[in-house]
């Protein structure tokens, strides 16, 4: 299960990056009339991308912590530490994300505009790809954790 884990959550965080160091400015570099145009023609594809893979590694975090958590060598808390991360990961979205790519998007207005959403948008993502790379971080202790046991 640690495989299956490490390599679901290593596509999560690399998809966050890829959206932080790539897309992110993009976005940046665009206009008003640009951000819109751009969210409601290509943003729906993000989606269809993400909570597959989100949901892919906080389901297989969960049965890795399940199966471990009771194991004597501390591995069920490292476990459960990653899969409180990929929670707090995952509540971002209807935390914050749902109204924001609304806005993004011209479905929904908002009163502190299109940039200062863009802005809080990235300031929020950069905290949910910061909060990734700890669960991975954490799983690969997990890996060394078990590679000392044997």
């Amino acid at each position: 299960m640690h495989t299956l884990a490490l390599v679901f959550n290593s596509a999560f965080s690399g998809a966050f990056l890829f959206i932080a160091i790539v897309i992110a400015p993009f976005w940046k570099s665009l206009s008003e009339p640009e951000i819109l145009d751009w969210f409601s023609s290509f943003f729906w594809r993000f989606p269809t991308i993400m909570v597959p893979l989100n949901l892919l590694t906080f389901v297989s975090i969960a049965v890795g912590y399940v199966k471990h958590r009771k194991r004597k060598n501390g591995s069920g808390n490292l476990w459960l530490g990653t899969l409180v991360i990929i929670f707090l990961c995952s509540i971002t979205y209807p935390l914050f994300f749902d109204g924001a790519n609304k806005v993004l998007m011209g479905t929904s207005g908002s009163g502190t505009g299109i940039m200062n959403t863009l802005k809080n948008w990235e300031l929020w993502h950069y905290t949910r790809t910061f909060l990734s790379l700890i669960s991975l971080v954490l799983l690969v202790g997990i890996g060394f954790k078990k590679e000392a046991a044997q």
